[in-house]
């Protein structure tokens, strides 16, 4: 019995590790060519600031979500070193191609890809 125990977790632990490791991050969006052009386009001269540019600061994994008909990617992203002066919520429709960005810099907050009310307050919800 105790062989079947240890069995079953050490079975569990793969399948935990196996689904971590599915997991998608921010940075692995820009692989994504539509995504990257849209969000490219969103973020203007900001995509000179490298941490926008490369995804590439502490963050979670991404939110796949159902929004009424359409599937949309939530994820937040900071700049190394600097979570808490530069962060940015970034939401994206894939089947409208849409990028929208709440951006947190050094105490102001900016909205990018002109978001109704409804998203910006949506936005601010997952900041």
């Amino acid at each position: 019995m105790r062989g079947a125990t240890v069995a079953l977790v050490v079975g569990a632990l793969c399948l935990a590790s196996t689904a971590a490791g599915a997991q998608t991050y921010p940075w692995h969006m820009l692989k994504d060519s539509e995504f990257k052009r849209a969000y490219y386009a969103v973020l203007g001269e900001r995509v000179k600031e490298r941490w926008l540019a490369r995804l590439d600061g502490p963050a979670n994994p991404i939110d796949e979500l159902q929004q009424g008909n359409e599937k949309v990617v939530i994820f937040n992203a900071c700049k190394p070193h600097n979570c808490d002066v530069s962060s940015a919520v970034v939401l994206y429709v894939p089947e409208k191609k849409k990028v929208y960005i709440r951006l947190y810099d050094s105490g102001t907050t900016s909205y990018l890809g002109k978001p109704s009310k409804q998203v910006r307050a949506f936005l601010d919800a997952k900041h």
